[in-house]
This record gives structure tokens, C-alpha cells and sequence, in this order.
């Protein structure tokens, strides 16, 4: 399969594992064949990190069962590359929606096209993509940059509007970051509670037992090499061996924010992993 993708993708042998390993990590095969497929179709580098696959647990109410589902996903930079590309993106407008009470609700967008007499428009409401805590406040950029935020998820469906042939199938990450309290590791796999059992208590030992509200090591000033250490552990992964585009994964978070504010990434993550 390896060796069948390379061919059709245009990729060696080794990148495709690597991309399997390191970008696509948890994907089936058939999975990572529509995820190579829609890169190369973009002329998006799975590599260089302009294309994502990002793995969510979903709950299906037919089998009554969580399913795995892997997403394709892009910046709102990787949006605009991909239209401007067709040739006919000719400009963007885009703006925020507020009520009465000078309260943000959404944002509008509107693209144009070369060969088009009106605008693609698109509005779309704040409550439904703002990411959010489990006590329901908004988390990360949504609580400082919210009016940015919802702007480039009205963009990004305007875009899609505009150029479905070419944006069809493929979200962007602010899309989507309403859906990541749904994100599962893939190194983690849903089972059904246990039913205790009548037998004597074994308390488990302090080293086998990941305990959110404690760092790994000591100090008050939080680096990336700490923050994905904690998170290595938290999350029962191996520290030693764990390449950073894995944790990376893990914390589906912007990979620039591990780097510019670990402490505040720490921080939402420390949080969702207490509830």
C-alpha cells in the first residue's frame, strides 16, 4: 500500500511512512489515501504542515458506540492559496455581526470572484464554533482574539462557497476547534466502564498513575520541553522516543502557541484534563 501511494502521490516511499507516522498518525489505510489524495490535488505539503489529519471520536446514536473519524485540515492561509491559485480570486471582505448590545454573535465574509457578477457570502454565528471550557467560557485565542477568530471561520466558509470544486472535503483548524473536546489520542482507545468488583482494594502506585495537576518537573516559568514532557506523562505516552510533531498532535493546539505560550497552553490543557 506503501509503495502504491508513493506512486500515485508523488512521494517516496519513505515520506509516505513518514507522513503516516508523524502527520497522519492513527489514520486506516483508506484514510490515508483520501488525506494524500486531497493534499496532492491542493498542492498542499503534508510535510511542511500546510495540510493536517486530525483523529476525533464521535458518537454515532445508531450503534450507540463512539467511532473513530478522522478530518482533513488546513489554515485559513492554506484556504487562500489554494483559491487564489484558480486564478479567479479577485478579493475578500469580511467583518463582525453584533447585537443590539454591542455583543459579538458572529461574522459575515464575502468573495469575490473574476468570473462572477456578485459576491460568495457567508455569516456565521459565534456560539457555534467558539471553542469552549467545560464550565462553558471561551478558551485560548476564542477568549483573546474572538472577533479574529470567528472572522476566519466566516472567511474560510465564504472561500469554500466560492470555490467548492477546490475546497470541498477540507476544513480549517478554526473550523474545527469547536469539535476538540471530541479529539482522541491514538494511542488511546474507548472501552466501557468495568463494573467494580468484589474483591479487596489495591491502591494504584503514585509512578503508574498520570495525575493532571502535577508537572513534571519543578519551577514556576513553563518551556516547551516541559510542557510536552507533562503532557507525555499525562497522557501515558513514552517520553523518551516521542517526536514533538506527535505531541503536537496530541495537544491539537496551534503549534506556534507551544512555542510562544506553553504556560497558557499548560494551562487550557491542564484544565480540560481536570473535568
Amino acid at each position: 500500500m506503501t509503495t502504491e501511494l508513493a506512486t500515485t502521490n508523488q512521494l517516496t516511499r519513505e515520506q509516505v511512512e513518514l507522513v503516516k507516522h508523524t502527520v497522519a498518525v492513527g489514520a486506516t489505510d483508506n484514510e490515508l489515501k483520501m488525506f494524500l489524495y486531497q493534499a496532492g490535488k491542493r498542492g498542499l505539503d503534508p510535510l511542511t504542515r500546510q495540510i493536517h489529519f486530525i483523529k476525533r471520536n464521535r458518537y454515532n446514536p445508531d450503534t450507540e458506540k463512539y467511532e473513530s473519524v478522522g478530518t482533513i485540515q488546513t489554515g485559513i492561509d492554506g484556504f487562500r492559496v489554494i483559491a487564489d491559485r484558480t486564478g479567479r480570486l479577485s478579493g475578500i471582505n469580511r467583518g463582525i455581526l453584533k447585537d443590539k448590545d454591542d455583543k459579538l454573535i458572529g461574522a459575515w465574509a464575502e468573495v469575490h470572484r473574476s468570473d462572477w457578477q456578485h459576491p460568495a457570502r457567508e455569516e456565521v454565528s459565534f456560539k457555534e464554533y467558539c471553542q469552549k471550557k467545560k464550565d462553558g467560557s471561551p478558551i485560548g485565542l476564542w477568549a483573546t482574539m474572538p472577533e479574529t477568530m470567528i472572522k476566519k471561520v466566516a472567511e474560510a466558509a465564504a472561500l469554500r462557497m466560492a470555490f467548492p470544486e477546490d475546497l470541498s472535503g477540507i476544513y480549517t483548524h478554526d473550523e474545527m476547534q469547536q469539535a476538540d473536546t471530541e479529539v482522541i489520542s491514538v494511542t488511546e482507545v474507548k472501552k466501557p466502564e468495568a463494573k467494580p468488583k468484589p474483591a479487596t482494594k489495591q491502591e494504584p502506585s503514585p509512578e503508574s498513575t498520570p495525575v493532571a495537576t502535577q508537572p513534571v518537573a519543578s519551577g514556576n516559568e513553563w518551556t516547551t520541553d516541559r510542557l510536552l514532557g507533562w503532557v507525555a506523562e499525562v497522557k501515558g505516552f513514552k517520553t523518551t522516543g516521542t517526536s514533538r510533531s506527535f505531541m503536537v498532535n496530541a495537544l491539537k493546539v496551534e503549534e506556534s502557541r507551544i512555542d510562544n505560550d506553553p504556560q497558557g497552553v499548560y494551562d487550557e490543557i491542564k484544565d480540560m484534563l481536570a473535568h
